[in-house]
């Protein structure tokens, strides 16, 4: 894997520098239809500035919520049966902002269609928990999905977070 280099797109807040959009990866999506095609995985970085640096720092990389089917990198707010999400760039605000750096990873969305994984990770391929998600698809006006479609899914997002955790280890200097 080769890093590529810092996104253009940098946003600077108080004690706290921000490169949205750095590219961990690639991943397929809109398996099995004319539409197929490989996309970029995304990820945002928050970097503590104005602290003095003696040695390696400590790293946090963070995924969304959202049951694989809802949720962002970025400011992604939403009121949920009289609750507010807290997005995943104000945790990684305020960390970055006590000398964490922070890694807000986007991945692919199961109504994304990302197909089949080279290496299938859930064993007991006949049995797969809906109840969360068949609650979000229903808030999402997305119809019911298929068994098959969410074990490809699920495992997709598993194969995203992975190839993020090796993207910053290997970029980590």
């Amino acid at each position: 894997m080769t890093a590529n280099p810092p996104s253009t797109s940098a946003v600077t807040i108080p004690g706290v520098r921000i490169e949205n959009d750095v590219v961990y990866g690639s991943g397929r999506v809109g398996y099995g239809t004319p539409q197929e095609r490989m996309r970029p995985l995304l990820l945002n970085v928050y970097l503590p500035e104005g602290q003095p640096v003696s040695g390696p720092r400590p790293a946090l990389i963070l995924s969304h919520g959202g049951a694989y089917h809802r949720g962002s990198k970025d400011t992604d707010e939403f009121e949920q049966d009289g609750s507010q999400n807290t997005p995943m760039p104000e945790y990684c605000k305020r960390f970055a902002a006590r000398g964490y750096v922070c890694f807000s990873v986007g991945y692919r969305l199961t109504q994304e269609l990302p197909g089949p994984q080279a290496l299938p990770i859930k064993r007991d391929r006949e049995r797969v928990a809906r109840g969360r998600i068949d609650y979000v698809r229903e808030l999402l006006c997305l119809p019911r999905a298929s068994d098959q479609e969410l074990l490809e899914g699920t495992e997709a997002v598993f194969q995203d977070v992975a190839q993020a955790f090796r993207f910053v280890h290997a970029n980590a200097a």
